[in-house]
């Protein structure tokens, strides 16, 4: 028994080995996942592993020696990244404002006129976030960040006013503020001194300061010091059970999953094949087209059902109003399944085998939805150049993207985003198909 049991063993290493396409993507699949998810934290969490940096516009319209001197201090926090417009040019108030209620981005610093003078004379900065309120996460990094910035650039001094402030909100009379205003003084002064001793001793013994800017990352009501004010852009209609990370999981493992259900579907022309269902349904009356087309309908109507069933079993269990706008819906719904069925059958074309079939649609689905932000909302990082254009290149970051910023931003057809992820993935379904029918004649129609 088990002579036999190494003749079959050895008899599939041969079948295995033969194939020398499957071969090769038995082998590459797990390079190729490794290197896609070390080329994508790289670039989100930096060489030292820590916080990835959230994007952050500026506006800068004071444009003093003091503004340029915030911006360094939240670049070495280490949290945020800060991005100006093609060229290097600050945005305008009314263009992050755009960009915000667009979704293009979820906040924006706007340094308003007479900055500087405030640090001089010791007042409160004129600072304004314009935000998503939904993008909670990335709030928290934002406001910690240029908490840790103002204090680095005020050398501490920012928390007495931003105590005078508070205590006038409470009530207290002019005369209490500025008998609690010396205590705070006194208290600043002393602390800056034993601050700045420690600092001349660690510098003595070689002590390397700790990456990020030597700060720590403040959480709870710390974050309500920071001295700013909040303009808040969120569409009127969006749900207020749904949260950022739920709209983009719904969009995104949607998604990924209709890839794989449709991969495998375009796969069974290979199947077909090799049981010799094929041939007899090209021998039989029906057109040769018609198989190919047949086909893509079947395909195309199983990805429809597919979507569906996640949109409606989603908005069952959560409640979060998916279907408020469902011609839209309806329309990127209808572009991802087109897509992604061309998709399915282009593979099935291009492959010699079920091997290579499954092999090639399991590296180019898992490289896919890791680049185009279906695991993780990429978008929320400030990306390198490099893993940005690698992300657009992909199917699924316009799938995701088109789904999550109609769900997130309420966007509707009109809307510039949703026709453009509608347009590119159609232009990917014409493409993709054309290239399949011309593969399927050479390959399955000759001879």
């Amino acid at each position: 028994m088990i002579r036999a049991a190494w003749i079959l063993a050895a008899k599939d290493l041969r079948l295995f080995f033969r194939d020398r396409t499957a071969l090769l993507f038995a082998f590459l699949l797990p390079v190729a996942i490794v290197l896609a998810f070390g080329f994508i934290m790289s670039g989100v969490f930096g060489e030292q592993g820590s916080m990835g940096r959230v994007s952050l516009l500026l506006v800068d319209r004071d444009g003093r020696e003091a503004s340029t001197g915030l911006t360094d201090a939240l670049e070495r926090t280490g949290m945020v990244r800060l991005r100006l417009r093609p060229g290097g040019r600050p945005w305008t108030v009314e263009e992050a404002r755009r960009q915000v209620e667009d979704g293009e981005a979820h906040h924006a610093l706007v340094i308003e006129e007479g900055f500087a003078e405030a640090l001089v004379s010791g007042e409160l900065p004129p600072l304004r976030l314009i935000r998503d309120p939904g993008r909670a996460m990335e709030d928290r990094i934002v406001r910690a960040a240029l908490l840790q910035a103002m204090m680095e650039l005020t050398q501490g001094g920012l928390w007495v006013p931003v105590m005078r402030r508070s205590l006038a909100d409470l009530g207290m009379d002019p005369e209490g503020i500025e008998t609690v205003t010396r205590f705070l003084r006194g208290i600043q002064e002393t602390l800056g001194a034993f601050l700045g001793a420690r600092r001349a001793e660690g510098a003595a013994g070689g002590a390397e300061e700790a990456p990020g800017g030597g700060g720590s990352f403040l959480e709870g009501d710390f974050l309500a010091l920071v001295p700013v004010e909040m303009e808040d852009h969120a569409p009127p209609d969006r749900p207020k059970e749904a949260t950022f990370m739920l709209i983009h999981n719904i969009a995104g493992m949607g998604v990924m999953m209709l890839m794989f259900g449709l991969a495998a579907a375009g796969r069974t022309l290979l199947e077909e094949r090799d049981q010799g269902t094929l041939r007899r349904l090209l021998l039989s009356r029906a057109p040769r087209e018609s198989v190919l087309l047949g086909k893509f309908f079947s395909t195309f109507l199983t990805g429809l059902v597919q979507l569906a069933v996640v949109f409606v079993v989603g908005e069952m269990v959560f409640r979060v109003d998916l279907f408020r706008d469902p011609l839209t819906l309806g329309v990127l719904v209808l572009s991802t399944c087109l897509a992604v069925t061309a998709f399915g059958l282009l593979l099935g074309t291009w492959c010699r085998t079920t091997r290579q079939a499954d092999g090639l649609g399991t590296l180019l689905i898992l490289v896919m939805s890791a680049l185009g932000g279906a695991w993780m909302p990429l978008g929320q990082f400030a990306l390198p150049p490099a893993v940005e254009l690698a992300s657009k290149c992909t199917l699924t970051y316009w799938a995701v993207g088109g789904i999550e910023s109609h769900l997130w931003n309420s966007q509707g057809l009109d809307h510039p985003v949703i026709q453009t992820a509608i347009l590119v993935q159609l232009a990917f379904a014409v493409a993709a198909s054309l290239l399949a029918r011309s593969l399927f004649h050479r390959r399955f129609l000759s001879g």
